[in-house]
């Protein structure tokens, strides 16, 4: 399978530098992998949700909400944070969160300091249904990484921290 990846990449990376001959190989060989290795690992990932679908886990997004949820507990969050800790936005969260609320999955409580916030919950009787996605997700990455050895999984970490996004939300 990565020769397979890594021949195809190195085809395309050539391909460009025909027509862009200043253009970085190994950047783009790279880039390449990156958004192949993306691709693959979301559709498996939606895969991996798809039997929760039926209890209201449409997709990765509504998973990677409730399992926010799940973390923070009683205390909650709200919309403007929860939107930046799945990193989608505002509205896109507001939309789930409503539709969360009418399958029975997610609280929306008013502050009692201010009104106008308000906190959002797991229901309780989902936090099993999270768990178990969860463990579903995690098979994914256990599959995905199952050869890297203990070592490799820590270089391969300390590599994805050095990746440099600012923050579109």
């Amino acid at each position: 399978m990565q020769d397979t990846h890594d021949d195809l990449a190195h085809q395309i990376a050539d391909r460009w530098a025909t027509y862009l001959p200043d253009l970085s190989r190994d950047l783009l060989t790279v880039a390449i992998r990156l958004e192949r290795t993306l691709k693959s690992l979301d559709r498996e990932l939606s895969h991996a949700v798809t039997p929760f679908g039926r209890h209201g886990i449409r997709n990765m997004e509504d998973f990677r909400l409730l399992a926010v949820l799940r973390r923070v507990g009683d205390e909650g969050i709200t919309i403007t944070e929860a939107s930046q800790e799945i990193g989608i936005t505002k509205a896109s969260t507001s939309a789930r969160v409503e539709r969360l609320v009418q399958e029975g999955l997610v609280h929306r409580d008013e502050s009692e300091v201010d009104r106008r916030a308000t906190r959002l919950t797991l229901d309780p009787s989902a936090a099993q249904l999270v768990d178990d996605c969860q463990k579903a997700t995690l098979g994914v990455y256990d599959r995905v990484l199952g050869d890297f050895t203990k070592a490799e999984q820590d270089e391969l970490a300390a590599l994805l921290r050095r990746f440099r996004f600012e923050e579109a939300l």
